[in-house]
């Protein structure tokens, strides 16, 4: 990548806001880049870090050291906190997921002060108990010095293209398993996808995999590192290049209430959340929020954590408003019906669809859930290909009575999930 394109990058990471005191993550210890800069900075921390010659010791020092660098440079780019512990609960061998990977507090705490003393890294929230009694850890960001050492690493690799698992079946029963073909299927188009892609740069280039939760219908989005970098109080994904050029992202509007409206039999505006704004007098990007939420929720009593969050007066004011212009919502009960994470599965059809398509028509393409990140020449006939696939996707899944389906299915497997809970406890 040309040096004027991340200079650019980097103002604009120096430059931005911190990120909402909300906003963190977890270590990301399963991840890797391939980035020199990396290993050179562990190398010159470490010596700092620990006095110890055992071999063991420093191995172990060093592991934890390049996670939490990696898991920083990420931090930077989705433009996240990350969260550092230091509560002893955290290492606990069997229980705590730091300990699981070989950390320690000291560890962790030696990490910390060296990042801190060489200027890396700012700490920004500290740790709290929260008002249900939980710990909350301490947060941190990369400092200038940081952004300038590693904005190059944007382009680095993410994951190895040799080695991952294409589909990935999360809490499913053995009944609910596809069929040995179904996965093979869906293997091969998400393997020669990626091996044809693995010819293109992108940014945070890993290979695109798909995952399933409790049963077909449920989940299943495609995932990839790209989708995960900031571009809304950061506009950093917009600005990276394919093949070093600039890219467009052409996306379906509304996509979760569009898909739905469909399958009932109903029509959408071609901008819902302007309307409603304009109708309670709340942001468009507060509107939007609250119904991705709402249409996500899987029960009714998690309406009390939007309240929490929203306002209890915003909340019923935006909720009042939708049903007002759309009274069929109650009627085919899209809220708090676990509506979202089976729209998700449809997300993933159309873009397994799209990633075949851009395979064979050599497209260098990358999903982004309900967009397509591809190169600026290309969009105008991905986004035809795109509204291509949606219809012939939901088409398929009307004619199925794909949500009556599924909403039966969510039922058998909460079910399910009881008992199994109820039987450990016994």
């Amino acid at each position: 990548m040309n040096n004027d394109h991340i200079a650019e990058l980097t103002e604009k990471l120096i430059n931005a806001d911190n990120p909402d005191k909300d906003s963190s993550r977890p270590l990301l210890y399963a991840s890797h880049i391939n980035f020199d800069a990396i290993d050179e900075l562990v190398s010159e921390l470490l010596p700092t870090m620990l006095r110890s010659n055992q071999k063991k010791a420093i191995n172990q020092n060093q592991r934890c050291l390049r996670i939490v660098i990696c898991s920083l440079i990420q931090a930077m780019f989705e433009h996240n906190w990350i969260t550092l512990p230091t509560n002893p609960s955290n290492f606990n061998a069997e229980e705590g997921y730091l300990g699981k990977i070989g950390f320690t507090k000291r560890i962790m705490q030696r990490i910390i002060k060296v990042l801190m003393e060489e200027e890396w890294i700012v700490k920004g929230r500290g740790g709290f108990k929260n008002a249900s009694g939980a710990n909350k850890a301490s947060q941190f960001f990369p400092t200038e010095k940081f952004i300038r050492t590693y904005t190059p690493a944007l382009y680095a690799d993410y994951g190895d293209f040799k080695s991952y698992d294409p589909v990935r079946f999360k809490s499913f029963a053995s009944i609910d398993k596809p069929s040995v073909n179904h996965i093979r299927n869906t293997s091969k188009i998400i393997t020669d996808y990626n091996s044809f892609m693995q010819e293109h740069l992108w940014a945070m280039r890993n290979p695109s995999t798909r995952a399933y939760k409790d049963f077909l219908g449920r989940s299943g989005r495609v995932n990839n590192k790209f989708q995960n970098i900031a571009n809304r109080r950061v506009k950093l994904r917009s600005m990276t290049l394919i093949d070093g050029e600039p890219i467009a992202e052409p996306d379906f509007s509304c996509n979760h209430f569009r898909m739905f409206a469909y399958l009932v039999g109903e029509e959408l505006p071609d901008d819902i959340y302007t309307a409603l704004a304009s109708e309670t007098g709340y942001s468009r990007t507060i509107i939007k929020q609250v119904l991705t939420k709402t249409i996500g929720a899987r029960q009714a009593r998690q309406k009390g954590g939007l309240h929490s969050k929203y306002g209890a007066a915003k909340y019923r004011a935006i909720e009042a408003a939708a049903f007002r212009a759309y009274p069929w919502i109650a009627q085919h009960r899209l809220f708090f019906n676990d509506v979202g994470t089976r729209m998700q599965y449809l997300e993933g059809e159309i873009a397994l669809r799209m990633m075949r398509w851009a395979t064979i028509n050599k497209i260098p393409l990358i999903a982004v859930h309900d967009s397509f990140a591809v190169k600026a020449s290309d969009a105008e006939e991905t986004e035809e290909q795109m509204h291509a696939v949606w219809h012939s996707v939901l088409r398929s899944a009307k004619r199925i009575n794909y949500l009556s389906l599924t909403e039966s299915q969510v039922a058998i497997v909460a079910r399910r999930n009881e008992e199994d809970k109820a039987l450990k406890r016994q």
